[in-house]
């Protein structure tokens, strides 16, 4: 299992919160409101899909393992220490398992922090990590295709980092005004996984995407319990690395697509 540390954000942002806290008496009170985090799984956590492969999907648990949640008031997250954005919010500081099946149409309040000094938070970044027993990404559920219907548990057993820019959607999000509560999204994207069934087969949803045939292979008296590590010491060489590719572009802000940097 991968053992790495937290992005340098949370550090960062904590400093910032340290240096706010200490200068509170010397400097005039700053006009503050609420950030609220949602994580949303689209309606897909609650209504299912058709995989790329003819596969009927629904979900029962869809499980993140969230931490290390930093807003920013930048366009996009800096590159280095340098450039450490002016104002930071940490949202999340310790591991929180987030079961997006339990959210109104998909979306999850995770947390909502108060006194949070106003402006446009308009960069995110966020980590799924593993733990003993609580893997970053854990989906229970049942698939069916003609006859066969099969019970599966799918344990993403590896860590995962998005650095995201602004929400990208119908509306804006990330204002923060006086006394008022903005919102934040992380979005995950299952169809980049299983493919889309309802698209055509040459669209890009369905191009790139793994779809549930690989993992229903390995499959065990009508169930399949599998890790992310199994699957790629079992899966070929091409389905392989579409796991990975696939789960590192899942880490959205709405439509906005997130940077998934090489963690170690």
């Amino acid at each position: 299992m991968l053992v790495f540390q937290k992005t340098k954000w949370v550090m960062l942002a904590m400093g910032l919160v340290s240096v706010a806290t200490g200068c509170a008496q010397a400097e005039p009170e700053t006009s503050t409101g609420q950030l609220r985090l949602v994580a949303n799984g689209e309606a897909f956590t609650h209504e299912g899909l058709i995989t790329k492969d003819g596969w009927e999907v629904e979900f029962e648990r869809v499980m993140l393992n969230l931490d290390a949640v930093v807003a920013s008031q930048n366009d996009a997250m800096a590159q280095d220490e340098s450039d450490a954005p002016s104002q930071a919010v940490v949202l999340v500081d310790e591991p929180m398992v987030v079961d997006l099946t339990e959210g109104e149409a998909g979306a999850v309040t995770v947390v909502t922090q108060d006194a949070v000094s106003t402006g446009a938070y308009t960069a995110i970044a966020w980590q799924l990590v593993s733990q003993p027993d609580t893997p970053a990404i854990q989906l229970i559920g049942v698939a069916r295709k003609d006859d066969t219907t099969l019970n599966f548990q799918l344990q993403f057993d590896r860590p995962f980092v998005y650095e995201c820019g602004e929400y990208v959607g119908d509306q804006r999000k990330g204002l923060v005004k006086p006394d008022e509560t903005g919102e934040l999204e992380i979005t995950t994207h299952w169809d980049h996984l299983f493919g889309d069934g309802t698209s055509a087969p040459d669209d890009e949803i369905n191009t790139g995407a793994l779809g549930f045939t690989p993992i229903a292979a390995f499959a065990n008296e009508g169930t399949v319990t599998i890790s992310y590590s199994e699957l790629m010491q079992k899966l070929s060489p091409e389905d392989a690395e579409i796991l990975t590719k696939t789960l590192d572009g899942m880490g959205h802000v709405g439509e906005g697509h997130c940077e998934s940097p090489e963690v170690s």
